[in-house]
């Protein structure tokens, strides 16, 4: 009895022992990385939680891109892992938050946010998920509301990984469907996007360090449910000597004619080129219906069709 009684007290102290220690771990990695990263920003707080978890809070917490033009940041945010699972971490973030497009903040509310990491022996990102339950935006912002949407990433093999996103009903704002323009008759609300890539980086996610550069990007399929707007696109994107991204994209579309009227009201086509790209695209229709199938080229950042340059995407 005293044996177990003295084994059971040493696996206490044993185990209390790796808890203190993986806490200060975690307080000095993570106080490092955020005072040392040009990207990140926030105050952590102590770790809690003891026995059974690893809790800690990061206040005002924040994300730049490079460029500094988009961006996240709230009051706080909560992670947790378990003792046993430290390296399984989740995030619960605040209803109220500021996202960061093209230099402009927006104010988000969400109905619920939670998102979960998993990483490696080497602190680098194996997988990371993302849950939204639903959001309101603000004013400043192009969309009104957003319902359900998931993000997940997850290693294939050294720096291939795979990329699964899906945002359901999308609610534009009013500018948004302005600059959309009436007489193309979508609705202001995207059913759905959906996303199912690969992405090859130049090496692995870490952790610790900023992002590397996309070297390329397989999309396997996308799904674009926007009223009379169905679309789909595969196709692959790859980063060139120049470090601008390059590729293919096949776009089909059920009916042609949406998409045309949106060209002409985004002022992608311009009106002496209208009647040209219209007969272009009834050419190219499957016999006795409206749809096609469109080859798209990307080269040097701009997306062209053909002879009609239609986006010039931002790097990425």
């Amino acid at each position: 009895m005293r044996l177990f009684l003295l084994l059971i007290l040493s696996a206490t102290l044993l185990f209390g022992g790796y808890w203190v220690f993986a806490a200060q771990m975690i307080e000095r990695q993570g106080t490092a990385l955020l005072a040392r990263s040009a990207q990140l920003g926030g105050q952590m707080q102590p770790v809690t939680g003891f026995p059974r978890a690893f809790r800690t809070t990061i206040e005002a917490p924040l994300w730049r891109s490079r460029d500094g033009l988009s961006g996240w940041s709230a009051a706080e945010l909560a992670l947790a892992a378990a003792s046993h699972q430290p390296n399984r971490i989740s995030a619960d973030f605040p209803t109220a938050q500021v996202l960061r497009l093209g230099g402009t903040d927006m104010a988000v509310d969400t109905q619920h946010m939670t998102g979960a990491l998993a990483l490696g022996a080497d602190q680098s990102l194996r997988a990371v998920e993302l849950q939204l339950g639903g959001a309101e935006f603000g004013p400043a912002a192009p969309l009104s509301a957003a319902g359900q949407s998931a993000l997940n990433l997850r290693q294939i093999e050294g720096a291939r990984y795979a990329v699964e996103a899906q945002i359901n009903d999308l609610s534009l704002a009013p500018g948004t469907l302005t600059l959309v323009g009436s007489e193309t008759d979508l609705p202001d609300l995207v059913a759905r996007v959906a996303i199912t890539a690969e992405a090859e980086f130049a090496h692995g996610l870490p952790l610790h360090a900023p992002w590397p550069d996309l070297q390329a990007l397989d999309l396997t399929g996308s799904i674009l449910d926007w009223g009379a707007l169905q679309a789909s696109m595969t196709g692959r994107l790859a980063r060139s000597a120049s470090g601008t991204m390059n590729g293919q994209i096949q776009l089909e579309l059920q009916d042609w004619r949406p998409f045309h009227a949106l060209l002409l009201a985004q002022g992608a086509l311009p009106p002496d080129a209208a009647m040209l790209a219209g007969m272009f695209l009834a050419g190219q229709a499957a016999p006795g219906t409206h749809a096609v199938t469109l080859p798209l080229e990307l080269r040097a950042q701009v997306l062209s069709l053909g002879p009609f340059a239609l986006a010039r995407l931002p790097q990425f």
